[in-house]
Parts: structure tokens; sequence; C-alpha cells
């Protein structure tokens, strides 16, 4: 039973180090080629939306397992010139009117139309001038993103126009989230900044985070819960603002969304544990996974489902942290957050190489099918 902590293995500070430099060589110099961990989107007719190669989106049927199409088009003479780099911003969907919201790294983002009979997929595209290694979200009437360097936009989802837009003193490097119709925005400058719609300052944490945050963090009732790269978790009340509760326990980097369920806060770490909190902020238990997680665990049928960058994916009990099932292997690591689509979970690889693999994987047995695209 895996509930001591101890001081991670230098492997681990190697690992989160690595982690960093990579993206920030890659949006700095452009010398790397990222490939990106943007989780996979699951839109009507039963198609998923995600990055098999980095810096393409495909479209795949998860009936037959065919790719339908994909962005940038090879056959199209136009897209052909694109090079978006790889897509660390999950995609947005807008079911409703048949789009996708892409934010690439080359700084752009790109509106796709995903009808079935749509004859031309690219409706807009707007450059947001730096990399974006965040996230991209549709709130309302219209889409948030912030690049690396720390512009806040907001833009109307049918034409791409810059409808508001504001610069942080730090760099994003995580998503938006949703706050009383506006939105709020973590910094690599230490703070939590809320906006309106219009992207007027609300208000920021007062004083700073102990360190930077590159996390996006979870929301439940009027706390936001994230973890920091000082290795602190905090939660902030949003009436305030200030700092309900931080927690010490863990000893490296937060890169991974919280889980607020079943009465407790769950989140992995790059020191290769999984923890949970009270939401007093007591530690509950600590499960170690062994390995560096960046990924965003999910929560189904009452397992903790997590997956490291080495590609070994757990099932954890809430109750103890127990495991509920053998550590599953897959065929490489896995950064992209997990998702639940039709009581699975999936898991998407890194995109690098011979390119991703997607698999689900069962909660209640930890299961693995690995989904072969034709």
């Amino acid at each position: 039973m895996r509930f001591h902590v101890k001081r991670p293995h230098w492997s681990h500070l190697l690992a989160a180090a690595a982690l960093a430099f990579a993206l920030s060589l890659a949006a700095c110099t452009g010398v790397t080629n990222p490939d990106g961990w943007a989780a996979p989107v699951f839109g009507p007719d039963n198609v998923a939306y995600l990055q098999l190669k980095p810096g393409v989106l495909t479209a795949l049927s998860l009936t037959d397992h065919k790719e339908l199409w994909a962005f940038p088009d090879p056959g199209n003479a136009q897209q052909k010139k694109l090079h978006l780099g790889g897509f660390y911003a999950t995609p947005a969907l807008d079911a409703q009117h048949n789009r996708l919201y892409l934010a690439a790294f080359d700084g752009d983002v790109y509106a796709l139309d995903i009808s079935p009979s749509a004859t031309t997929r690219l409706l807009w595209t707007r450059d947001l001038a730096s990399p974006i290694v965040g996230g991209i979200i549709l709130n309302g009437d219209r889409l948030y993103t912030c690049t690396r360097a720390g512009r806040c936009a907001a833009l109307s989802p049918d034409n791409g126009t810059i409808l508001a837009s504001t610069t942080l003193p730090g760099q994003v490097w995580a998503a938006p989230v949703p706050f009383t119709g506006g939105i709020v925005v973590p910094s690599m400058d230490h703070r939590l900044y809320a906006f309106d719609a219009d992207l007027h300052q609300i208000w920021r944490t007062p004083p700073a985070l102990g360190g930077a945050v590159a996390a996006t963090p979870a929301v439940s009732g009027g706390t936001l819960y994230v973890g920091a790269l000082n290795s602190e978790f905090y939660a902030v009340s949003t009436a305030t603002p200030s700092v309900a509760w931080q927690n010490s326990a863990a000893r490296s980097w937060f890169w991974s969304t919280p889980v607020v369920a079943d009465g407790a806060v769950y989140c992995a770490n790059l020191d290769g544990h999984l923890y949970a909190f009270t939401p007093e902020g007591a530690l509950k238990w600590v499960a170690a996974i062994g390995k560096p997680a960046r990924s965003t665990p999910v929560l189904l049928n009452g397992v903790l489902v997590v997956a490291d960058r080495s590609g070994f994916v757990h099932g954890l009990r809430t109750s103890d942290g127990s495991e509920a099932w053998a550590p599953q292997t897959l065929a490489a690591g896995v950064d992209a957050d997990l998702v639940v689509h039709n009581n699975l979970v999936y898991a998407i690889t890194k995109p690098s190489g011979s390119g991703a693999h997607l698999y689900t994987i069962d909660p209640a047995t930890g299961a693995l099918n690995q989904i072969a695209t034709k």
C-alpha cells in the first residue's frame, strides 16, 4: 500500500525540468519541433478530433476507426503551406454549430467546419502573434485564449474578430477557465487573474502565490483549486480573493488540473505521486504511481484513472488510493489529459515518432483497447 511520500528521485526532477525547458525552447526559438499534448475532443456522430501526428488534427470515426479528414489537408494547396506546430491547447467544440476551434503553437486560431457535408473546412484564421501553449474555451458568445507571451484575447466565434484584448505581465502556459460570465487566467507570474467578458480585470490574487502556475485550475463552488511550480497546492477563494489554504506535501511541480469529486480534491504531480486533499486542505492520502504525471486524471465509477509520462496507466480507489487493478502499459507516455466518453476513459500517447496511439480504458478492470486507425 503505497502511501509514504519520499523525496523525489533525481530522475523526476530532471523530467520536470526537461518538460519545461523543451516547451520554453520551442516557444522562444522555434528550434525544437513541438509535439503538443492536446486531449481528444468527441463530437457528434461518434467522431473524435485528435492529434495523431504533431501539428495535424484528424477527424476519426469511432464506429469503424477510419480517418475521415485531416487539417491541414495535404491535398489542399493552400493548407499544405501551413506549419501549425504541435497543439498544446485542447480544441474547443461548438457542436450546435458544427464548429471546432483550434489554437495552435504557431500563434494562430483556426475555426473549422466539422459538418459531414462540408467541402471547405477552414472558416477563418486569426493570428495572435505568439505561440499558444495553454488552451482555448468557448464561454457564452466568445472564444477566449491566451498566448505564451501573456496576451489574452476574446474572439468572435463567427469570424475571428478580436472583441477584446489584454496583456498580463507574465507568460501564460495554461488554459483559462470560465468564471461568472468571464474567465480566470493562471499566469507564470505567480498569480491568478479574473476578467469579465470584455477582459476588464476584476481581481488578481493578492499576494502572489509562491510559484508560477502552469496548470489549469479546477473550479468548485466559490473556490479555485490549483497546484504551482513551487510544489505547493492552493485553494483560492474567489469571493475575497485570497488563499484559503495551501498544502506542502508534494516534492515537485504540479502541471495537472485537479479533479474535485467525492468530497476530495485529487491532483497528480511530477514527483510520481497522486495527492488527495480534503476540502479543508488536509492530506487525505498519497498514492505512488512511480513516474511523473502531467496528464489530468479522470474519475469514473469510483476509480481514479491516471496516466504517467512513461506510459503506465493506474486505477486508484478514491477511499484510500489503493490499486483497483494492476498498472497497464501503453505504447508510449501520456502528457494529454484523459477524457471520459461513453463510459470509457480515453488516453492518447505522445504524438512523436510514428505517431500517437489512442486507447480506451475500462475503469472497472483496467482493460486496454488500442484503436487502430484505417
